[in-house]
């Protein structure tokens, strides 16, 4: 599974706008180095969807779900549509796990991916956090069950 990704902050994001507004030909090589760093934190990109695609394709799988991922290129541009799509997705985990057990607690999700905030982008990801630890735990349990089953007593 993968490790999830929910510790950005605004000074992520605003470093990286401090940085890209000296164009990258005029940093110095520490600056370029906290580019990188800053730009895995302070925007959202291919990796993170990647990320979450791949986490919300092995969580419908625990979850006998199916459910419509894809993989991204570094210069794809999602569409309206593909973002609604993303996101249901991690709606229909959530609900999925709140089934199991209405007393979880979720973090509030972005209502949409337009104009997604670091907050937001880290909800996404703590969401799935949870729903991995829901599908973890089930996993243990009918693990335990089927081994009862197959207990012969004497």
């Amino acid at each position: 599974m993968a490790v999830f990704v929910y510790n950005r902050t605004q000074n992520h994001v605003d470093r990286l706008k401090r940085l890209r507004a000296k164009g990258y030909e005029n940093l110095t090589a520490s600056e370029k180095a906290e580019y990188a760093d800053s730009a895995r934190l302070g925007a959202y990109n291919s990796t993170d969807l990647n990320r979450v695609e791949s986490a919300v394709d092995e969580l419908a799988l625990a979850f006998g779900l199916t459910l419509v991922t894809r993989s991204w290129g570094a210069w794809a541009s999602p569409t309206v549509a593909d973002m609604e799509r993303y996101l249901g997705n991690v709606v229909t985990l959530r609900d999925t796990a709140l089934a199991t057990d209405p007393t979880l607690e979720f973090p509030t999700l972005p209502s949409s991916m337009s104009h997604l905030t670091y907050e937001g982008a880290n909800n996404i990801e703590k969401t799935l956090e949870i729903v991995s630890t829901v599908a973890s735990i089930l996993n243990a349990f009918v693990l335990d069950e089927s081994t009862l089953d197959n207990t012969v007593l004497g």
